[in-house]
Formats: structure tokens, sequence, C-alpha cells
């Protein structure tokens, strides 16, 4: 295993707008990682505007920035926060990624660390997100205390897609 990273030799900060290309390609490359190139239906624009444009922004992004030459961007996550009718201020992680080759180095420990650091800055009384059955950072969240409600409580997730929600608006 490579060595950590130094808080100098990376940065966890803020996303700008200018970052929005590498961390959209980076989005992709999570999804072609799992086989799912077809499920990124965003263009990078609208990623820029729906992070930038907004007011207030509908996502928020953290970025790892290495401060040595060649590729700086590194890693990201992605969250948004939304309420809870039963919890209150709740955050939803949407997508943390490092690049491959540079896993294991603590990058993708700080992204979580400065992302639950929004959770507790927000007084947000919890935050959510979805892990693949298969993935092994499943361990890496259950060591920091994540809880698959799936198993203890029986909840399961669900979506309802754009053309059935035509057809429930009857648009269709």
């Amino acid at each position: 295993m490579s060595s950590k990273y130094s808080e100098e030799e990376v940065k966890i900060r803020p996303a700008k707008k200018e970052d929005i290309k590498i961390v959209y390609q980076m989005i992709k490359d999570l999804a072609i990682f799992h086989d799912m190139p077809h499920k990124v239906r965003m263009s990078c624009e609208e990623l820029e505007r729906d992070g930038f444009d907004c007011q207030p922004p509908l996502f928020h992004c953290l970025v790892a920035e290495r401060q040595t030459a060649g590729t700086p961007l590194i890693g990201h996550a992605v969250y948004v926060p939304f309420y809870s009718a039963w919890q209150g201020r709740t955050m939803l992680m949407d997508e943390l990624y490092v690049k491959p080759e540079e896993r294991g180095r603590g990058v993708g420990e700080r992204l979580f660390r400065a992302v639950v650091q929004e959770v507790e800055r927000l007084n947000c009384h919890r935050m959510t997100f979805l892990v693949e059955k298969d993935n092994s950072a499943r361990s890496f969240y259950q060591r920091h205390g994540a809880e698959d409600l799936s198993d203890i409580e029986g909840w399961h997730y669900f979506v309802i897609k754009n053309e059935h929600i035509r057809k429930i608006n009857g648009d269709q």
C-alpha cells in the first residue's frame, strides 16, 4: 500500500466552477467502473448550472486537490442537504470518489470526514448514502458507524424515473 498523503500534499476544498469539467469526468469514470455509463444523463453544463448558477445551489461538492505536479484533482464528494419528516435536517452524500490510482492513501477518508464536518456544521441529525452491495467501501463506512437500514429496518430505496413521472402527470 502506498503511504498516506499529508495535509500539505492533498487539500480538501469546496469545488469551484472551473473544477466541474474534471469532476464531471470523474462522475463518468465512476459510472464506467460500475458498468453503468448509460446512467449518467446530465451534462457538464447542467452540473455547472445546478452547482454554481442556481441560488441556492442544488448540490455541494468538495474536491481533493493534489498540490504537486500532474493531474491536481484526484477525488470528489457530492452532497445535498435535505429535510426528513421524521429526523429533521439530513445530509445526503450522493457520491464519494477517488481515482483508482490514488486509493489507499487516505484521500477517501479525508473527503468523507469533510462531508461529515458539513453535516455537523449544518446541524443535521444524520447523513444518508447508498453503497452498492458488492462495494468494498461498505466496511469502511461500517467502521465509521454506518448502519445498513435495508438489513436493520427493512427499508428499501425506490426511484420513479422520468418516463413514469410523465405518465403519472398525464403527459404521455
